[in-house]
């Protein structure tokens, strides 16, 4: 009961902020609007969109934002909180105006994205990366090998499209031939993910 509180909580704070968007980008002539590109919406999870052309119907999807700020210390804890007192969600919960914003910046980010040739585009997802100097190999299924390691979360290979960012995702090659996977916006204490050089996903 509590989990589907906070869950219409979050459903009117999105729907608040895409009618913002919408309504500004139907003023201004946009040849697209966007949507939801997922059936629920779980605030502790990154929230998917599409823009729809209006002209034809084409449908892209132009990756995630987030309803929540994404820093701090014990981000994990304060998540599972949640579940028990929903009204503490409002502490950390975006306000109507900056998600619209969020949406604002993405939908822009997305498709000056698709014009810059260091940037690669996941069209299942529309997430957005820059690999740098690491040398990515992605397969047929989705998975990734940098520098020729299969990359793994456990023990099955990562899929590139399982990695989420509202910005742009950067892998950076360190000192100690780690890479670090990193992007504007989230500061939280502990969640940021490494690969180690013989391909394994892991966060400090």
């Amino acid at each position: 009961m509590l989990a589907l509180l906070l869950a219409g909580v979050a459903t009117d704070l999105f729907t608040g902020a895409l009618e913002q968007v919408n309504t500004e980008y139907a003023e201004s002539g946009r040849c697209y609007h966007i949507e939801l590109n997922q059936v629920d919406i779980d605030p502790r999870q990154p929230v998917r969109l599409k823009a729809v052309n209006n002209l034809d119907g084409e449908v892209s999807s132009i990756g995630v934002i987030h309803l929540i700020k994404l820093e701090g210390d014990n981000f994990d804890e304060r998540m599972a909180a949640f579940d028990f007192y929903p009204v503490e969600w409002r502490k950390i919960a975006l306000t109507v105006d900056e998600v619209s914003a969020a949406i604002f910046a993405r939908t822009d980010l997305f498709f000056s994205s698709l014009e810059n040739p260091e940037i690669t585009v996941i069209k299942e997802t529309g997430q957005l990366f820059k690999f740098g100097a690491c040398e990515i190999t992605v397969e047929e299924d989705g998975t990734f090998s940098v520098f020729g390691k299969p990359v793994m979360w456990g023990d099955k290979r990562l899929k590139l499209s399982n990695i989420v960012s509202q910005s742009i995702t950067e892998f950076k090659l360190l000192e100690n031939g780690h890479i670090t996977l990193s992007g504007e916006g989230d500061t939280r204490t502990g969640k940021g993910i490494f690969i180690d050089e013989t391909g394994k996903v892991y966060r400090a």
